[in-house]
């Protein structure tokens, strides 16, 4: 049986080597574009390859993680710059703060999942942290519907996009991802 094991756990070894090289070739490669600011992508298994700066030397992040394309985004889109090196996406929201009211560490509205605030394109969506992102995760709401709204982010592998049900029960807007944990906003 041990035999086996070991069998089995050089062979997912192998794969897990020969996917890594594949995909090596690929990272920092354009996979999506959203209001003109570039998705890139990463690679197995999610790893930096680097600092991410401004040309004025601003600093976004680690190259390709999700904070650096928020922070990016935000930069690009609302000329809004974090007055903290925030890296982790845990970090964006805080918990002491209540529902759409100003996190001021971050100049922006933050909002409790559920809130009685509605969802908007351009909001930052914060992920609790989980098995497969231990820091967390944050991704950009890039459109609103009735019953649903999609996200766009960066290292999620090669899916830059995803789709999440809204829902409106008694008075508050539930985003249904039990991950979410809050979201931001630059406008009310």
């Amino acid at each position: 049986m041990l035999k086996r094991v070991l069998q089995i756990s050089v062979l997912l070894l192998t794969l897990f080597g020969s996917l890594r090289l594949y995909y090596n070739k690929e990272v920092g490669k354009v996979i999506d574009n959203y209001n003109g600011v570039n998705i890139y992508f990463n690679n197995i298994p999610f790893t930096s390859k680097g600092d991410s700066f401004g040309a004025d030397g601003y600093y976004y992040g680690k190259k390709y993680q999700g904070v650096e394309f928020v922070k990016r985004y935000y930069d690009h889109q609302f000329q809004h710059r974090f007055s903290t090196d925030i890296e982790k996406g845990r970090d964006f929201y805080d918990f002491n703060i209540k529902d759409g009211e100003i996190n001021g560490v971050l100049e922006l509205i933050q909002y409790s999942n559920p809130s009685v605030y509605s969802v908007k394109e351009g909001d930052i969506l914060v992920f609790k942290p989980s098995l497969l992102k231990p820091n967390g995760g944050v991704a950009i709401v890039s459109k609103v519907g009735n019953n649903e709204l999609e996200l766009v982010q960066q290292n999620c592998w090669k899916k830059s996009r995803d789709i999440i049900s809204l829902e409106n029960r008694e008075n508050k807007w539930y985003i249904t991802d039990e991950g979410v944990i809050g979201r931001l906003s630059k406008n009310n």
